[in-house]
């Protein structure tokens, strides 16, 4: 795949997103695809993040011309989420019986295609659903199932229009993409509605289930959460984790969390023994990841696919 994506020029540089302290430790220049980045955790509350980092507008215009080309090349419904009875979101929800009988307004942000909304509008026939989605195709998707485009983008005045509708709001692994996941998550509390639920899924980053340097450490992952940096973000933005789960039948590599308005508001629980768990996972992970003979079990790798390709 031969797609310009530029230098790192064209950055910025950004606090911890949680605490607000700018004291990291550097942990990686290198990541999926070969892009550029710069991982670094926050010494004071165990955030990992990219820093620095590519600006807003380069974000945006990689999502809307080149994401669908690296990680959705072959866009087509997934039939193991789109029926309700198999989907994780709706069986996590209920199985904590957190699922209202009726809705009225439902939201996926960063909904891709929509397969999740097709599986909750088996369950919720006379709900209206909407997305934010930043990728063209995908909203022409999305359309196509009758869903409400609220914009293209999270960061934008969606919220404005929408505070207190949303019966049920779904963040599935978008997250850690966002450029501000804590100013993302007031617009989500704010448009929850008195009892709605916030559903949000994020991979483990104690728990990297892939080589760090290779596939885990991402341009697009502008943040890597934990079970303590998660919470913390909700927190700040006042919204209150009912449970707190890592890893579970459906899906053994993710956080997820089910939220709600909290009665009072809320601290954060920031400790230094965070980052010192999260920089010994990444210490651990990246000392056999470099030893010679991964490095080398990795040439050989490449050698076979190069070859394989070359004979297609």
């Amino acid at each position: 795949m031969s797609i310009s994506l530029g230098s790192m020029s064209d950055t910025v540089s950004v606090k911890c997103n949680v605490c607000e302290f700018d004291d990291t430790e550097h942990v990686s220049d290198k990541g999926q695809f070969n892009l550029p980045l710069s991982v670094v955790i926050c010494k004071n509350c165990g955030l990992t993040y990219l820093n620095p980092r590519w600006t807003k507008e380069k974000y945006l215009k990689f999502y809307q011309e080149d994401y669908d080309k690296y990680y959705r090349p072959n866009m087509k419904t997934d039939d193991r989420v789109t029926e309700a009875a198999s989907n994780p979101i709706i069986l996590r929800i209920k199985e904590r019986e957190l699922f209202r009988k009726e809705a009225q307004h439902i939201l996926d942000i960063g909904s891709g295609e929509g397969n999740n909304l097709k599986a909750l509008r088996q369950v919720y026939k006379k709900a209206r659903f909407y997305a934010i989605e930043p990728s063209p195709e995908a909203q022409e998707s999305l359309k196509r199932e009758h869903v409400e485009i609220l914009h293209h983008d999270v960061d934008g005045d969606w919220d404005t229009t929408n505070k207190g509708k949303f019966d049920l709001i779904v963040m599935r692994h978008v997250l850690e993409h966002m450029m501000d996941p804590v100013e993302t998550l007031k617009k989500i509390a704010s448009c929850l509605s008195e009892n709605g639920v916030f559903y949000v899924a994020v991979p483990n980053c104690l728990n990297p289930t892939a080589e760090l340097e290779s596939k885990w450490f991402r341009t697009v992952h502008t943040y890597y959460f934990n079970k303590y940096s998660l919470a913390n973000a909700l927190k700040k933005a006042q919204l209150h984790p009912i449970h707190a789960i890592e890893g579970d039948k459906y899906e053994r590599r993710e956080i997820f969390i089910l939220a709600k308005k909290p009665d009072q508001p809320l601290d954060m629980h920031i400790s230094s023994d965070h980052f010192m768990e999260q920089q010994q996972v990444f210490t651990d992970r990246l000392k056999v990841e470099r030893s010679l003979i991964n490095v080398l079990k990795r040439k050989v790798t490449k050698v076979f696919q190069d070859v394989r390709h070359l004979s297609d």
